[in-house]
C-alpha cells in the first residue's frame, strides 16, 4: 500500500499533511522499507503521522517522536517511542541519540522556527547515518515574521540552504563530502547523504546515480532528449533510453547535420539563437530531458537555461553538469547565484516574488558539480490542495477554522492571524 493510500484510509489518531509532500516522502524514504532503521520525528501533536511511519517501514522500524508538550507521551506504543524535550536543545538531543543510536531518517515538522530549525540541523545533522535523510518541511514559514522568517532574511533556512549550495560544490568541506543532494520542492528541502564519487565509476552514464534520479523515468519510454555537447557518448544515452527514444545532440562546433542509426540527429546551429532551438522544437517536439555540460562558461549556461526552460514538457527535466569548483561556469558564479535566488522564486506564494517560476517547477536538486530542475506533472491547484486528516478536529479546532475562514473571505487577514495565534500560540524555547 502506498503512503499516500494509508494517509486517505488512515483510521486511527487524526493527520494533516500537505498534498504535494507524499510522492516527496515516497522518493526519499521509500529505500528504507522494511529495513532495521531508526526513524525520529520532531513535532508529534496528535501523534498520528508516527503511526502512520510505523505502518509504511514496517515492524523492524524504530520511530521515536520528540516534542515539547508532556501529553505526546501518552502517544507510545510498540516501536513507537516519545521523548519529551526542546528540539534545540543539544543536550536533549544528544540524550536521545545516547538512547536510540544515530538516526537514518530525521524529520523536522517541529516548532517551524527559523532559530530552532537551524540549530537542530547544525547539531544533528553530521550525526544521522551515512546514509540517512535529513527533511524540513513547512519551510513556507520561512517567509513569515512570526517565525523569523522573511525574503533573504538572514538566519532563515532558506538562506542557510544557499549557503550549503556553495559548500556541496567545494568538495573539501565536510558538507560536500558527506552529502549526496539538497532537493529543494515547495516548503521541503531533503538531505540525501552518500558520497556521491565513491557510487560513481569513472563517470559512467550507468553507474551514475545522478543520471538515474534525473533520467531513470524514461528508460524505455518515448521521450525527446537533448544533449549539448560532443557526439561521443550519443550511442550511449541511446542504449541507456531504450528503443523508443530519440536523441537530439546540438553543438555549433559540428560541420553539418547528420542522423545515426534511425535516433540520434545532430544539429548545428547557433545554441543561443531563440530561432534556432525553435526550429528544433519544431521539428522533433519538446523536450522531455535537456542535459548541458556547462564547460562553455556560466553565462552561457545561463543563456541557454533562460531560453529553454520554459519550453521543456511537463514532468521533465534539466540538468546542467560539469559545476564543479574548478571550472569556469562555477567560479564565474552566475548560473549558481541565479540557482540560488530561484529557491525564493520556488516558495513564491509566501513571499511578494513572481510565481510563474514555482508554478512549472516541483523541484530543484543540487548535487557535486549538477543541478538538476525537475518540472511538475500536476496542475498548481492539484500541488497545493490541503488533505485533511480522516479522524475530525477536535470542536474547539472546528470552531476557530469556520471563523478564521469567515474573516479570510472578508479580507481580514491580520485580524485572522492575532486570533489565531493568540489560541494556538507558537511554542517558544524561552
Amino acid at each position: 500500500m502506498s503512503l499516500w493510500r494509508d494517509f486517505w484510509l488512515n483510521n486511527h489518531r487524526s493527520i494533516q499533511k500537505w498534498m504535494h509532500y507524499f510522492p516527496i516522502y515516497e522518493k526519499h524514504f521509500s529505500r528504507f522499507i522494511n529495513q532495521s532503521v531508526v526513524f525520529l520525528e520532531i513535532g508529534v501533536s496528535r501523534g498520528g503521522s508516527l503511526q502512520l511511519w510505523k505502518r509504511y517501514f514496517g515492524p523492524f522500524v524504530t520511530i521515536v517522536g520528540i516534542d515539547i508538550d508532556p501529553k505526546c507521551k501518552e502517544i507510545e506504543e510498540d516501536q513507537i517511542h516519545v521523548r519529551i524535550g526542546d528540539q534545540s536543545d543539544t543536550v536533549f538531543l544528544q540524550s536521545v541519540l545516547d538512547e536510540f543510536g544515530p538516526p537514518d531518517i530525521v524529520l523536522d515538522d517541529g516548532s517551524h522556527v527559523m532559530m530552532h530549525i537551524c540549530k537542530t540541523w547544525d547539531y544533528m545533522y553530521d550525526k544521522i547515518n551515512e546514509n540517512g535523510v535529513y527533511f524540513v518541511e513547512d519551510l513556507h514559514t520561512a517567509y513569515f515574521d512570526d517565525y523569523g522568517g522573511g525574503l533573504k532574511r538572514e538566519g532563515t533556512f532558506i538562506e542557510r540552504c544557499k549557503d550549503l549550495v556553495d559548500n556541496l560544490h567545494a568538495r573539501k568541506k565536510s558538507f560536500a563530502k558527506a552529502t549526496y543532494s539538497m532537493s529543494c520542492y515547495d516548503s521541503v528541502v531533503a538531505f540525501e547523504k552518500r558520497r556521491l564519487y565513491d557510487l560513481i565509476e569513472e563517470r559512467q552514464i550507468a553507474s551514475n546515480p545522478v543520471y538515474g534520479d534525473c533520467f531513470d523515468k524514461f528508460v524505455n519510454r518515448p521521450v525527446v532528449f537533448w544533449m549539448f555537447g560532443t557526439d561521443d557518448s550519443f550511442s550511449v544515452w541511446k542504449q541507456y533510453l531504450g528503443p523508443f527514444a530519440v536523441i537530439v545532440g546540438i553543438n555549433d562546433n559540428f560541420e553539418e547535420n547528420y542522423t545515426q542509426d534511425g535516433q540520434i540527429y545532430v544539429r548545428v546551429g547557433n545554441v543561443f539563437d531563440a530561432g534556432f532551438l525553435q526550429s528544433i522544437i519544431d521539428e522533433f517536439g519538446s523536450p522531455d530531458a535537456v542535459l548541458d555540460n556547462a564547460n562553455c562558461g556560466a553565462e552561457n549556461v545561463l543563456k541557454k537555461w533562460e531560453l529553454l526552460y520554459d519550453k521543456v514538457s511537463k514532468n521533465g527535466v534539466y540538468l546542467v553538469e560539469g559545476l564543479d569548483s574548478g571550472n569556469q561556469a562555477y567560479n564565474a558564479n552566475v548560473f549558481i547565484e541565479r540557482c540560488k535566488e530561484l529557491l525564493d522564486f520556488l516558495n513564491a506564494k509566501y513571499n511578494e516574488l513572481d510565481s510563474s517560476f514555482a508554478g512549472i517547477t516541483y523541484n530543484m536538486s543540487f548535487y557535486i558539480d549538477c543541478v538538476a530542475f525537475e518540472k511538475k506533472l500536476m496542475n498548481e491547484s492539484a500541488v497545493r490542495a490541503v488533505c485533511r486528516p480522516t479522524i475530525p478536529f477536535t470542536f474547539k479546532e472546528r470552531v476557530v477554522n469556520i471563523v478564521v475562514n469567515i474573516l479570510k473571505k472578508l479580507g481580514l487577514f491580520n485580524i485572522t492571524k492575532k486570533i489565531y495565534r493568540t489560541i494556538f500560540p507558537i511554542k517558544s524555547i524561552n
